[in-house]
């Protein structure tokens, strides 16, 4: 089911070329490498550990699933992230951002940069530890890398893998709702001052018309003009407070 899916996903991108912006490389990258969970990693697992309850397909096959394992999970996870940094860039820098929308050149260089990072963090290290160490410590019917039964070693992974980018999504996301907020109150800040300087002006206006009309001979009239005169006052104060509370 993962698999149908990230692949139909894949297929409309290949068959619509208008979905080829930037921002929609990075969906294709994360369904990439979901695709691939779904397709060689779950399969895996499920044959060695569900139905057989151990591992049966021996040392060399072990060592290479679980490079690919890791390496899918991180670039998975570190998908997740560059959408959310993109998500940031399109809301913080609107204008620079739709620029560079028809550029493919640099989300390629940053989906290159998400997969080589995520067989960096942990390729080299599981497939030379036993080769430098000169041992293996992985149980039979186990398949595992060595660092896993390390606890040091298992902290700082849980740290890399999910602690920090949980961080960064987490500090973009909030940024993304900071600044929406923000322009939501300037907005309404806006609206509000316009209003009342169109009502500051209108009340003017049929004061004059009042004065002009009705002079002073009539007791109605300046009771008229009294309220007038108290309107206007309100509309001039709640105007000042309204910009006291934009500075």
């Amino acid at each position: 089911m993962i698999g149908g899916s990230n692949a139909l996903i894949i297929l409309s991108f290949m068959v619509d070329k208008s979905l080829r912006i930037q921002s929609n490389f990075f969906l294709l990258n994360l369904s990439i490498s979901d695709f691939f969970i779904g397709t060689v990693s779950l399969p895996f697992y499920m044959v060695n550990f569900v139905l057989h309850g151990k591992w049966i397909l021996g040392r060399a096959i072990c060592k290479l699933w679980v490079v690919l394992d890791y390496v899918l999970f991180q670039s998975s996870l570190y998908n997740i992230v560059l959408i959310s940094y993109d998500r940031f860039l399109s809301v913080t820098r609107a204008a620079s951002y739709r620029a560079e929308q028809s550029r493919t050149k640099p989300a390629f260089i940053k989906m290159v940069a998400v997969w080589s990072l995520a067989f960096l963090l942990y390729g080299p290290m599981i497939i030379s530890w036993e080769y430098v160490a000169g041992y293996t410590n992985i149980p039979d019917g186990e398949c595992n890398p060595e660092f896993f039964y390390i606890r040091y070693y298992r902290f700082g992974s849980v740290t890399v893998d999910v602690f920090i980018p949980l961080a960064a999504i987490l500090y973009f996301d909030l940024s993304i709702y900071c600044n929406i907020r923000a322009r939501t109150r300037n907005k309404a800040m806006q609206t509000a001052t316009t209003s009342a300087k169109k009502e500051k002006k209108s009340s003017f206006k049929q004061a004059e018309n009042d004065l002009g009309t009705h002079g002073s001979s009539s007791v109605s009239s300046n009771t008229d003009t009294c309220k007038t005169i108290r309107k206007l006052n309100f509309i001039n104060s709640s105007i000042r407070k309204i910009r006291l509370i934009e500075y």
